[in-house]
């Protein structure tokens, strides 16, 4: 099952590269990202194991995600928070900022600053 592959479906550059040159024509770009799918999504027609390389605060940060995008007002809110808040973004997001500076949001949004210039789109 899933939950025994553990990262393998996720090594694949996915370029198309084998199933290009698969002698049977074997699908593996779109095997591939089934597996990817199928290893962070739990829902029903799903596998057996599906869902188990997603951990419950992702899921959780994801959910989030799609609330914030799918409703504008609480997005630019979210946005507002993010550039007004900036500076206290960690200095430390795990493994990644050992070797790297964190990110942080911009000073100004794309938004605010399209307005700024007069590319007003509302």
């Amino acid at each position: 099952g899933l939950d025994k592959l553990g990262l393998l479906p996720t090594l694949s550059s996915l370029c198309g590269a084998c199933g290009e040159v698969c002698p049977v024509r074997i699908p593996l770009p779109k095997l591939l990202n089934r597996l990817r799918y199928e290893g962070v999504r739990r829902s029903p027609g799903v596998v057996p194991g599906g869902g188990a390389l997603r951990k419950g605060r992702e899921a959780w940060v994801w959910r989030l995600w799609q609330q914030i995008h799918c409703r504008p007002s609480l997005y630019r809110l979210a946005i507002r928070a993010a550039t007004r808040l900036r500076r206290l973004t960690p200095s430390r997001l795990g493994p990644w900022t050992r070797s790297r500076k964190a990110p942080q949001p911009a000073a100004r949004s794309l938004h605010e600053l399209a307005r700024q210039r007069g590319f007003d789109h509302d």
